[in-house]
């Protein structure tokens, strides 16, 4: 927000320093970025009269002014279009300067002496480009100084503010603000309010028919307005000094009382919105050009404002449209003013790649019983400056403003703020705000909050209230004194969850924190949820990469790999630990899920054998199965699954306890080539919840007696896993089978086409004797038949 200094003290007369004012706004949480000059320096340059303008012979542009500038009358040659007589100009006399130290002196011009230069805004420095020579009001004092005339001894100061602090987005907000922090009395314009009229009465019908963003919407009617009238020097000269160029007078006028109060407006030709007003949203494919000659195709859901017809004419909150937009030659005039819900407009104009003046304090928030005040106050200029008759005020209000209050008392002030602080300085402090108390008891308060601080809401903002009035430099320096809760020694959850973080580390793995949002289109293609449960997308998402709750780990963490590809890493692998969000369809309840997932792509590194060799499914699933075997998980194992996001024939369900709770698999060759992937991405993805309740260990004395090993063959046809010729066995075996393991698969050669040989390691031991040959083949023979049948 760029303030000058000098408007702001037409509002509130401070004495104190420009560098004592930076530091205490800075204190107080609006921090100064910088100040700067209203002009460049220049001196000699007067306002004159342009007494006669004669066309030089031989010349197609040049004119001789005879200029007056109240000591004398000069001969200046001119080449600008706009020059003629009864104009009033800035006249650069001769040994004037003009910015980066341009000295005026008399010249030959067109075979004439010119006595001097009449100057553009632009050669002032006042504007970054202009077409002809500067047009002052009949009113400007011949011979004055324009320095002094405009009154450019003045500074601008740039203000950051945060997005909570948008009721300081005006000369009033900030004169308040001022007001309150030096003690100084606060001056606002005197506006007249005249009656209300009835929508259901008044010459132009308002109909709201979308009360959630839009509680209230005044307009007025203006007839016979001079919209070709000159904006006066101080206006276009506030507007300059606050980043805004001047239009023309009605939009002039809108921008201005935007700037002095925070409350945008637009203006209507009314010949455009003559047949009535109604705020709605819109509906898909609705088009609307706007003020910028951009034309838009709205979809569904986009607060517009509309005459009856049905024709949108602006993008409420953003930006109005060409059609219902003020000309030179417009004579009758509609103001509007409405208070808009923040919430309900943000994002709109990023969604169309705008952002207006307008746009970014409705986003953030407007006083709602402002509209009224500025209806009045654009009228009162419009009518000084270019005439008209004004209709009495509409004014729709489907909601009416119901002030916040909250309970306030000294004992919770003093222990947040770790000061002893009066009764009188808190009342002090929030009456200087604007904030009314009415007193409960000696030390207690109910607080009526105002109009226009939208973000306070609970107690301890009035507290934040407090100390950026005490001074956040002047609160004492004190020990935290807080008796600190040691958490319970039972941590279950933390604790297993830094295990399982740790296991993943131990395997060459990095932990990856994204955000909780996704693109809607990648979460769509890969998500794990099943189909009771709906996605969440957001109303009003920071970009469209970021548009929905994610529903599962695998969109972040296939982002962290295209990210690392683009910058030249070949093996990448993560893991991230995170909650992903859906709702029940039944119901709008959110459900909440943690998970944990991860990413392996690239070459092999932790084997020295198999070393840069591709990663294939069983490093994966060998990973996975380490870090299910060091957490303890009793009965798991891998159902082969198909899942539309990963490659058929290697992808699998995760099974814990007969329960699905994840999945294991290679992505889709083809997606990985539509997302720009090299070489190919296993991904996992498992509740956390069932990696939380381990298999009860006890401990079990190794047994003094040698162990024997069989290794047996089987040839099976393909449709038979290895996964259950395992269960098999260990559902068949004896106490005396402890261990059992693939160590081959084989296919071709001499074994049958559509079958495979699969071969496997029993490991036989018992903890009372040694196992007799009888004993184990007995066993062995048992298992084979086991897995025949």
């Amino acid at each position: 927000m760029r303030i000058s200094k000098q408007w702001l003290h037409n509002w509130v007369k401070v004495d104190a320093s420009l560098d004592e004012l930076i530091q205490r706004l800075t204190m107080a949480g609006l921090e100064v970025d910088g100040v700067e000059d209203a002009a460049r320096i220049f001196s000699g340059v007067t306002v004159g009269s342009i007494i006669s303008a004669e066309r030089i012979p031989q010349s197609d542009h040049l004119q001789l002014c005879k200029v007056d500038v109240g000591s004398k009358i000069l001969e200046i040659v001119c080449g600008a279009l706009n020059a003629r007589a009864g104009l009033r100009v800035a006249c650069a006399i001769p040994r004037s300067v003009l910015p980066l130290g341009l000295d005026i002196l008399p010249r030959k011009v067109g075979g004439h002496e010119s006595q001097g230069m009449l100057c553009s805004w632009e050669e002032l420095g006042l504007a970054e480009s202009s077409e002809g020579i500067i047009e002052f009001s009949d009113l400007a004092p011949i011979g004055k100084s324009v320095w002094e005339y405009l009154q450019l001894t003045d500074q601008v100061l740039e203000i950051d503010l945060t997005p909570n602090r948008a009721d300081c987005l005006s000369i009033q907000g900030m004169a308040r603000e001022i007001s309150a922090l030096t003690s100084t009395a606060f001056h606002s314009p005197i506006i007249h309010i005249t009656p209300v009229k009835n929508s259901d009465s008044a010459n132009l019908k308002v109909d709201i028919q979308a009360a959630d963003f839009c509680t209230q919407y005044c307009g007025r009617i203006v007839r016979g307005v001079n919209a070709a009238a000159a904006t006066p020097e101080w206006m276009t000269e506030r507007l300059r000094r606050s980043g805004i160029r001047s239009i023309h007078v009605v939009v002039d006028i809108t921008n201005y009382v935007m700037l002095e109060l925070g409350q945008p407006m637009h203006a209507f030709n009314l010949a455009g919105v003559e047949s009535g007003i109604v705020v709605r949203r819109s509906s898909a494919d609705e088009i609307v050009t706007l003020l910028d000659t951009t034309t838009r195709t709205l979809p569904t859901g986009i607060p517009v404002i509309a005459h009856k017809d049905g024709a949108v004419v602006a993008i409420a909150g953003v930006m109005g449209g060409i059609n219902s937009s003020v000309t030179l030659e417009t004579q009758n005039i509609f103001f509007e003013a409405a208070h808009f819900v923040p919430l309900q407009l943000a994002g709109v104009a990023r969604s169309f790649g705008l952002h207006t003046e307008s746009s970014h304090r409705f986003e953030r928030g407007v006083d709602p019983q402002l509209p009224l005040i500025a209806i009045q106050r654009a009228t009162e200029l419009l009518l000084e400056i270019a005439g008209g008759q004004a209709e009495a005020i509409i004014q729709v209000e489907k909601t009416k403003f119901n002030p916040t209050t909250i309970q306030l008392e000294r004992s919770h002030v003093e222990r947040i703020l770790g000061l002893s602080i009066t009764t009188h300085h808190i009342q002090q402090f929030l009456s200087a705000l604007g904030f009314q108390l009415t007193q409960t008891s000696r030390d207690s308060w109910n607080v009526i909050v105002p109009s226009w601080r939208f973000d306070v809401e609970i107690a301890e903002d009035l507290i934040e209230e407090i100390a950026r009035m005490y001074g956040y430099d002047n609160l004492p320096i004190s020990h935290i004194s807080h008796k600190v809760e040691l958490p319970a020694k039972d941590n279950s959850t933390t604790n297993r969850l830094n295990s399982i973080k740790s296991i993943f580390v131990d395997l060459g793995y990095r932990e990856a924190i994204n955000y909780a949002f996704c693109s809607a289109e990648l979460d769509q293609k890969l998500a794990l949820a099943t189909s009771p449960q709906l996605p969440i997308d957001l109303t009003n998402p920071i970009s469209q990469e970021l548009s929905r709750m994610r529903s599962s780990l695998w969109p972040g963490l296939i982002n962290n790999v295209i990210r690392n590809q683009s910058r030249g890493a070949n093996h990448i692998a993560l893991f991230e630990c995170g909650t992903v969000f859906s709702y029940f369809s039944t119901e709008k309840a959110i459900s909440e899920e943690p998970r944990v997932a991860g990413v392996l792509v690239g070459k092999t590194s932790n084997s020295a054998l198999y070393k840069n060799q591709n990663i294939d499914f069983f490093d994966v699933k060998g990973d996975l199965e380490i870090v299910l075997d060091r957490l303890a998980i009793g009965k798991w194992r891998l159902e082969s699954h198909t899942h539309f996001a990963l490659h058929p024939g290697q992808s699998a369900v995760i099974v814990i306890d007969d329960r699905p709770v994840g999945w294991l698999g290679r992505l889709d060759p083809k997606l990985s080539n539509d997302l720009g992937i090299e070489g190919s991405v296993f991904l996992f993805e498992i509740q956390q919840s069932a990696l939380e309740t381990r298999s009860l260990t006890a401990f079990v004395a190794a047994s003094k007696f040698p162990a024997v090993k069989r290794d047996l063959a089987f040839v099976v046809p393909e449709k038979v896993t290895a996964e259950d010729m395992i269960c098999t066995f260990q559902q068949q075996g004896d106490c005396i089978l402890r261990k059992v393991q693939i160590f081959d698969v084989f296919r071709g050669g001499h074994i049958a086409t559509g079958t495979k040989s699969v071969a496997f390691s029993l490991l036989f031991q018992s903890a009372e004797k040694t196992l007799e040959e009888a004993e184990i083949n007995q066993q062995v023979a048992l298992l084979i038949s086991a897995v025949q049948n």
